[in-house]
């Protein structure tokens, strides 16, 4: 897919306007976003990317192998323009799918918990000395969170075991299994269940 990956298309259509709770006494909406799976062999997953201005995204969400994806905490009334990428097993991403645009809106009756395991992107990113890592887990399951250097070696476990439904955050310190600082570099935080293995890029500069 390296070679292949920049060319494909990712359809992207925006299908359905969900609504979610208040929160803090700010409403809060969501958006549904479905598009055309990429067929290749070595296909490892999409990125969701989002954000209030036209291919300039301010929020990136790995969603994993699946085509619908619903995009919750979005700020009622406001514009929000969304597109998808396509990532193979060694991380090479695609370009970006067509864009498209939508209104978050507002319903009280809708519960506001995204229903898919997601691994966020770290924030500080890039970090020193420390950076959180949020990841939100459907329903009751094992699931493994650790952090790899760009050369694929295992540097820490963070999380590994069973963690009950809802939003979950570690914060990585930026030191080994060993407790010894690791240098400056790219990073990679994967969180696996049985089912999936998501990864986000962390940068560390001291």
């Amino acid at each position: 897919m390296k070679n292949r990956i920049a060319r494909i298309a990712v359809l992207l259509l925006l299908i359905l306007l969900v609504h979610s709770s208040s929160f803090a006494q700010k409403k809060h909406g969501s958006l549904t976003v479905q598009w055309d799976p990429n067929t290749e062999s070595d296909l490892a997953g999409y990125r969701v990317y989002y954000g209030e201005r036209s291919r300039a995204y301010s929020h990136q969400i790995d969603v994993g192998n699946v085509t619908r994806f619903k995009i919750t905490n979005l700020e009622e009334g406001k514009i929000y323009y969304i597109a998808v990428t396509a990532y193979d097993y060694w991380n090479n991403e695609s370009s970006f799918s067509n864009e498209v645009s939508a209104a978050a809106k507002f319903n009280s009756n809708q519960a506001n918990v995204p229903d898919v395991l997601i691994l966020f992107q770290n924030y500080p990113n890039p970090f020193n000395p420390e950076t959180i890592l949020q990841f939100n887990v459907p329903n009751e399951m094992d699931v493994s969170l650790s952090i790899w250097n760009a050369r694929g070696q295992l540097m820490r476990i963070l999380e590994h075991r069973k963690e009950p439904a809802g939003l979950h955050h570690v914060i990585w310190d930026g030191k080994d299994a060993s407790g010894w600082d690791v240098p400056s570099g790219t990073y990679f935080a994967r969180l696996k269940s049985s089912s999936f293995i998501l990864s986000q890029k962390l940068l560390l500069i001291r």
